[in-house]
Parts: C-alpha cells; sequence; structure tokens
C-alpha cells in the first residue's frame, strides 16, 4: 500500500457546515471526507455540472480505493461568529408600520485560516499518481 500527504489551506476564511444545525450555521473543526473528496475529483478535472454520471462514478471509485484522514495542522482556535440579519421580503398578513421590515437573525461560525494535512493510502497507485 502506497500514500501520500497533501496540504490544504484557506487564505481567509472556511466553513464546512453541519448538515444537522437549523437556524444555526456551526461548522466542523476539519473538512468531512466528502468535502476533501470533492477537492480531489476536482483536482482531476472532474466537473459535476458537466456530467453527474462521470462524477458520481467518480466518488464512488475514490471512495472504493483511497482511504484517507485528516489532521489540522495546528490546534484549531475558536470559531469566529458573524450574524446576519435576514431581510424578510414576503408579507404575511401582518400589518408593516412605516420603516420597520421583519428580519431573522442567523449566526454563522467561521474559521480564520485554517490548515490541514491529509493523508492517502491506496493498493492502486496509478490512481495517487494521478491525484
Amino acid at each position: 500500500m502506497k500514500g501520500m500527504v497533501l496540504s490544504i489551506e484557506a487564505p481567509y476564511f472556511a466553513c464546512f457546515r453541519r448538515p444537522t444545525t437549523t437556524s444555526i450555521i456551526l461548522s466542523f473543526p476539519v473538512p468531512p471526507p466528502s468535502t476533501i473528496f470533492g477537492m480531489l475529483l476536482n483536482a482531476l478535472g472532474v466537473e459535476s455540472k458537466r456530467s453527474t454520471a462521470l462524477y458520481f462514478s467518480g466518488l464512488r471509485l475514490l471512495q472504493r480505493r483511497l482511504k484517507i484522514n485528516i489532521s489540522p495542522k495546528s490546534p484549531p482556535g475558536r470559531p469566529v461568529v458573524e450574524l446576519a440579519k435576514m431581510l424578510k421580503l414576503i408579507e404575511r398578513g401582518v400589518e408593516r408600520r412605516l420603516g420597520s421590515f421583519p428580519s431573522s437573525p442567523i449566526f454563522k461560525e467561521f474559521l480564520v485560516k485554517p490548515s490541514y494535512e491529509v493523508f492517502l493510502a491506496s493498493e492502486d497507485e496509478g490512481l495517487l499518481k494521478r491525484v
């Protein structure tokens, strides 16, 4: 079995959204494997917009043949939280006062300048060389 190490860095910020959150957008401390597989497919030149069948067959191939591990290069810092107020433009039978607009606050977590090492291993040396 052969392996390789990739270094991934975000120059500003990143958010790896937890799909189970609704009114607050929380971030995983490391990118989930699906994000890494998407990055690898992009590096291999597979575009999801042109051919979804090709994209998903490539994804299945990577998932079967690659073993993956992700490690932060440094201890993850505390995420930065942003507050966004979403303006509601649809009236729902509520009379509006002049100058008053209903809004919903949404909190978003961001990781500042995250960096990771991605460890890949596979029996297929040709696949590792293409990556």
